[in-house]
This record gives C-alpha cells, structure tokens and sequence, in this order.
C-alpha cells in the first residue's frame, strides 16, 4: 500500500514536470490505457520554465 502511495506521487510530480494537470495521473489507473499514458509521459520533456529553482539554497 505505502508502495502504491509512493508511486502515485511520484506519477503526479513528473507530470507537473511535463506540464500536465495531475488530475491526469487518475487516468493512469485504467488497466490498459494508463501504463500507456505514464510511460509516454516518462519519456517527453520536462519544461524548461520550472517553478522552483534548480538549486534549493538559491531559494
């Protein structure tokens, strides 16, 4: 279960990296349809504009 938790935020930070809405990530848990999903999202491009800083001291 802490497992399933895990890799559910990690699915959401990744897609916020890419630009996605997270609300995305429930499609994710279609049985056929969303391991499709995350692996396209996995290998895009991350954004180059992040939010936060590359280097958290800069903060």
């Amino acid at each position: 279960m802490f497992v399933g938790i895990a890799d559910f935020t990690l699915r959401a930070r990744r897609f916020h990296d890419v630009g996605i809405s997270n609300w995305l990530v429930l499609v994710s848990l279609i049985p056929i349809l969303g391991p499709i999903i995350v692996l396209l999202v996995t290998v895009a491009p991350s954004r180059a504009d992040l939010r936060w800083p590359i280097n958290q001291s800069e903060m």
